[in-house]
């Protein structure tokens, strides 16, 4: 019998993540053909061990602040409220099956050809499946071919170098616990850090973080950051900055923690590894295919997403670039358009608005003062402080602040950095006007919405005074 030809098709994508399923619905927006694989589960971490499950448990985690403190608005809650991790684990992991398989069948419904299998690049246009993920009889092979290859395989959770790391969590773990910790650390003083750390805490965890620079959440808002890491104190959480976790060891009370340059520290019921990712480039037959990496060991790419190799496309957490979904999901559309010969429009990094979901939260989009000193750019910072009116009648009020950087003499926005409730949507909400360049003049011809957080940005633009709750503005 004759061999069969491999199926062909225009794009093969590596990987149903952000940036692949945003490459598989562009391209078949555009018309072409799309086999797409992917191993593990469709939507990538962003859905599975990311931004929806992690949201989820944040949101679970603030529900306990909302029966506590609703005395003071006129409710009680007879008895004392019982959090159910059991439950709350169970119930995030079906919501997000559910999500991640509303994800399959919309590639499905689009038309993508969606394979569950592990694969590899096998030069000239061909993609190979491995041994070990045969869907048929024991040993065979199956192979694809396609016109241009985008490979989106994202990134994991980065296992440092460091002895007894093998007796420690990963953030993927932490979703799917059999019980919560009396106590652990957290090594990393990042996002996901950060999260986990407020979160687990709200859970009824005493919670350490370490984080070797010399605050958390490097690259945000100095001040935010301040703010920030004082309600986490507040909320009980020890935070150590400025040492470096040398090992993990088992002692006769847990995990110990030594530190560098700082006493040790023991007794952990867990010790989780918070800090960074890893690029997902082995096993994919990069240097088969012909594909270089950065001295950094990412894909190296350029401005159009395309490899040392010819047809062969990369993009997401496996190139240089900002480890944010939408910032993926953006790169896999341009990478079609740029396949197809369109004009390819990027977001400028300071452009993207960021969030961190912590208690309270915090939310940045453009310069903060520092990015504009160190450009040499005449500007005025404009901030307010304030309780907002929805906790006037709470015993533990939040604090709240926002800020403006604006380029003097002209008033354009440069950026917008906030703390407090509601601070994410209220930084996506600055990203329009930071975006496409509009001033405090703009902001000035704006009628706020009153009551509401939203409108301290609009008295930010006038260089009024808060309009809600108690506080200060100005420089």
């Amino acid at each position: 019998m004759p061999d069969r030809k491999p199926p062909a098709f225009d794009v093969a994508i590596i990987g149903a993540g952000p940036a692949g399923m945003a490459a598989a619905h562009r391209a078949r927006e555009c018309g072409l053909s799309v086999v797409q694989f992917e191993a593990r589960d469709v939507g990538g971490t962003s859905v599975n061990r990311g931004c929806v499950a992690k949201r989820l448990f944040v949101t679970a985690s603030r529900q306990g602040d909302v029966i506590r403190l609703a005395e003071p608005f006129g409710w009680s809650v007879p008895g004392e409220a019982v959090f159910d991790w059991p439950g709350l684990r169970d119930v995030v992991r079906d919501r997000v099956r559910a999500v991640r398989e509303q994800r399959s069948e919309r590639l499905r419904a689009d038309g993508v050809t969606l394979v569950p299998r592990r694969v590899q690049l096998a030069g000239d246009g061909r993609i190979v499946a491995t041994d070990a993920d045969t869907d048929g009889d024991a040993g065979t092979a199956r192979e694809w071919h396609a016109t241009d290859i985008v490979i989106a395989t994202g990134s994991r959770p980065l296992v440092p170098d460091l002895p007894g790391a093998e007796l420690a969590l990963l953030s993927d773990d932490l979703f799917t616990l059999d019980t919560l910790p009396g106590r652990i650390a957290m090594v990393g003083g990042g996002y996901i850090a950060v999260e986990f750390a407020g979160a687990l805490r709200r859970f009824g965890v005493e919670v350490s973080v370490f984080e070797s620079r010399e605050r958390l959440l490097e690259g945000f808002d100095a001040q935010v950051v301040s703010h920030l890491e004082a309600s986490m104190r507040e909320a009980g959480i020890d935070i150590v900055c400025g040492t470096r976790a040398k090992a993990i060891e088992k002692s006769g009370s847990g995990l110990k923690l030594v530190l560098d340059g700082e006493r040790d520290r023991d007794g952990f019921d867990a010790v989780a590894l918070v800090i960074g990712r890893a690029p997902n480039v082995e096993g994919i037959g990069l240097e088969r295919a012909g594909v270089t990496l950065t001295d950094a060991g990412l894909v190296q790419v350029d401005g159009q997403g395309r490899t040392s190799a010819a047809h062969v496309h990369a993009v997401g957490d496996i190139v240089e670039s900002l480890q944010l979904a939408p910032v993926a999901a953006e790169g896999g559309r341009a990478v079609i358009d740029a396949i197809l010969g369109r004009r390819v429009e990027r977001t400028c990094e300071e452009h993207v608005p960021t969030a961190v979901y912590s208690e309270p939260e915090c939310g940045s989009i453009g310069l903060s003062e520092m990015d504009a000193e160190a450009r040499g750019i005449a500007h005025e910072v404009r901030r307010a402080r304030y309780h907002p009116l929805d906790g006037v009648f709470a015993t533990e009020p939040d604090r709240v602040l926002t800020k403006l950087v604006v380029e003097k003499p002209t008033g354009r926005l440069l950026g917008f950095h906030a703390f407090g409730p509601h601070a994410v949507e209220c930084t996506q909400l600055m990203a329009l006007p930071i975006t496409v360049g509009l001033s405090e003049h703009d902001l000035q011809r704006t009628m706020p919405l009153h009551p509401a957080h939203a409108e301290e940005i609009v008295s930010l633009g006038r260089g009024g005074a808060p309009t809600n709750g108690d506080g200060a503005s100005g420089g």
